[in-house]
């Protein structure tokens, strides 16, 4: 638990797109597209998180007295990177209704030789991702695709909103984090919650 009272998962991953939001919009020209790209595995979580609550962004994903085990922490770890693809997708949908130049990308790395990766991995099978996960300048390119690619910007209807699976290659994420109702759900609680410790305005 981090000392505003959530989880450093929740904090890290779901409170910080929210944040950086507010900072994008202050910045945006007319002339000047934005392009924000939430970085998102495929380790997407339980199709119970509906994110009603600041509870759900606390959820230990385990019985008590396993929130250490290996399983929790990976499915702490895909329920965030679900709600980044909840929330790239919601932030489009609320740009476009403002009129605002930002396409929102969500994406998957594929499996990168990280230590962040290790650590949500049972001891045993560990070893594998550094014999056999991607080296991160190779696992970089999707973002960089997202961030870059021409074709991104002369072709903006297409990718808004999506879900990169490998450069240039859309592909649907799990129902759950398609689901736009869930998309909104996550988007309020996270908001209610930031502005809870006083990090947001009031308006």
């Amino acid at each position: 638990m981090s000392a505003i009272g959530h989880s450093p998962t929740a904090c890290s991953r779901c409170s910080r797109p929210r944040l950086r939001r507010k900072d994008l919009t202050s910045v945006l020209s007319p002339r000047l597209p934005c392009f924000k790209v939430s970085s998102s595995g495929e380790a997407f979580a339980t199709d119970k998180a509906d994110f009603i609550t600041p509870k759900d962004l606390d959820d230990p994903c385990a019985s008590p007295g396993w929130e250490a085990s290996s399983l929790a922490q990976a499915k702490r770890y895909g329920k965030s990177k679900m709600a980044n693809v909840l929330f790239a997708a919601e932030l489009q949908r609320r740009m476009d209704a403002e009129g605002v130049d930002i396409i929102s990308i969500s994406l998957n790395p594929g499996p990168v030789k990280t230590q962040g990766a290790a650590d949500v991995l049972p001891f045993m099978v560990r070893p594998m991702v550094w014999l056999f996960f991607k080296d991160p300048a190779e696992g970089a390119q999707t973002t960089l695709f997202a961030a870059a690619a021409a074709e991104i910007r002369e072709e903006k209807e297409r990718w808004k909103g999506g879900y990169l699976d490998g450069p240039g290659k859309l592909k649907s994420p799990s129902p759950r984090a398609r689901d736009p109702q869930v998309a909104y759900n996550l988007w309020h609680t996270t908001e209610s919650a930031v502005r809870a410790i006083g990090v947001l305005d009031k308006s």
